[in-house]
């Protein structure tokens, strides 16, 4: 063998040597589990410290294979980022229809000659980001399955980007390159669904702390206050106090009362945040279905010598879920009389609004300050406030009423002046469409 032969065996060994580095070394970073960003930047310098490509950059498909946009860049400033390619324009644009590579060198020199013998100055045909100056271009589909995942673009100003044996080997690597961008595209996905999904848990989590601290702290008042009661109850029997006695049975009527709306919300509530709800919508008369609620307060209205007006029409009708709307009202109504000083008033009027109907809701009570006003349909941790006779409340009122008018398709919104009273406006389904 001569030594020229020996040589040339020595030369194609080395290379073999060097393209199984690089493969071996590609191989490593392609299987790491990373984020795209991270994962192509990672790309673009190995294939300049093997290849010298200088500048290149990576173009990611839109869905609907419109557009292309450079998510990843190597040698350019930061304003690349983001730029995009239609299919078929350019170089790029057209390696991405094609999915084919394309290498075109001596760019400088076609622009100069195709201005030169159209006489329509500088055309710059070739492509419209990258280098002012390239004189090489060259665009490499990276397909999996038959798929376009990325066009890998790198550019020189000198007359090729790299030399044949380097171009081939690349274009080698283009599928496990781009099966190694997809990857990351499924593990960004997944990292976003995971955060998203812990994020929804944590809320759940606090949620659901809020919730057993309203019920220990609303089911100890009353329970407690049975407890007193029965032992003052014992005392005046044995004393012979049957005044006392009547006095403390309306005392107890009222625990009762305030202890089953407790438990009503609390169960609602519940059923609520584990979709146990399964809504029924029925064409319901509103003036009527009104009264019905009014009616189980009237005692409350009594006491406390409010003025109740329902200013509705007989013809009126809402297309809603009885059950769940008599909640939202109960809670409501609930909530006017308990803010509404004695001799105070609560008007209730409505309007058919084409395919909604507007419900008004306005009491002249000590209404809300802007703080409040701004999480007043949250779960809060503290209690909810005292009304203007010590009146006390579940804190999970108002948080079921929107959660049901919205199960209602409905909206609701509130609005209150500290010391005038407050306004609630829900727009229900009108049961009489136009």
């Amino acid at each position: 063998m001569s030594s020229f032969e020996v040589e040339k065996l020595s030369s194609q060994l080395a290379e073999t040597n060097r393209k199984m580095e690089i493969f071996r070394k590609v191989s490593f970073e392609l299987n790491k589990l990373v984020s795209l960003p991270d994962k192509l930047q990672t790309i673009l310098a190995i294939l300049d410290e093997q290849f010298g490509l200088a500048n290149s950059l990576i173009l990611i498909p839109d869905h609907d294979k419109q557009l292309l946009t450079v998510v990843a860049g190597h040698g350019y400033d930061a304003s690349i980022i983001g730029q995009q390619v239609a299919f078929g324009q350019g170089l790029i644009g057209l390696a991405a229809v094609r999915k084919k590579h394309i290498n075109l060198t001596g760019i400088r020199r076609k622009q100069h000659y195709l201005a030169t013998v159209s006489n329509d100055g500088d055309l710059n045909f070739v492509k419209p980001i990258g280098l002012t100056d390239a004189e090489s271009q060259v665009a490499i589909p990276l397909l999996s399955n038959d798929e376009l995942v990325a066009v890998l673009m790198a550019e020189s100003r000198n007359f090729c980007v790299y030399d044949q044996a380097d171009e081939n080997f690349l274009i080698t690597l283009a599928q496990p390159l781009a099966v190694s961008i997809q990857n990351s595209m499924l593990y960004d996905s997944m990292e976003k669904k995971i955060k998203e999904r812990t994020a929804e848990l944590q809320h759940l989590n606090n949620t659901k702390d809020k919730f057993f601290s309203i019920i220990s702290h609303d089911l100890r008042g009353p329970v407690t206050s049975f407890q007193s009661l029965t032992r003052l109850f014992s005392y005046y029997s044995q004393e012979g106090q049957s005044d006392k006695i009547e006095t403390l049975c309306s005392k107890v009527d009222q625990s009762v009362d305030n202890l089953n709306h407790l438990l009503e919300n609390l169960l609602d509530w519940s059923l609520s945040q584990t979709n146990g709800i399964q809504c029924c919508f029925e064409i319901i008369p509103l003036r009527e279905f009104l009264q019905n609620i009014c009616e189980i307060y009237q005692p409350n209205f009594s006491s406390k010598e409010i003025n109740l007006i329902i200013d509705v029409d007989d013809a009126i009708c809402i297309r809603v879920d009885r059950h769940t709307l008599a909640t939202v009202f109960r809670n409501l109504i609930s909530n006017s009389i308990k803010f509404t000083p004695r001799q105070g008033s609560i008007h209730i009027t409505a309007v058919p609004e084409s395919e909604m109907v507007r419900i008004e809701l306005r009491d002249t009570g000590v209404g809300i300050d802007c703080k409040r006003l701004l999480s007043v349909f949250h779960l809060q941790e503290q209690r909810s406030t005292t009304g203007t006779e010590k009146e006390k409340g579940t804190g999970l009122g108002l948080t079921l009423v929107k959660e049901f008018t919205e199960l209602n398709d409905g909206t609701i919104t509130i609005q209150s002046d500290p010391g005038k009273g407050t306004l609630v406006t829900l727009l229900l389904p009108n049961g009489k469409q136009a």
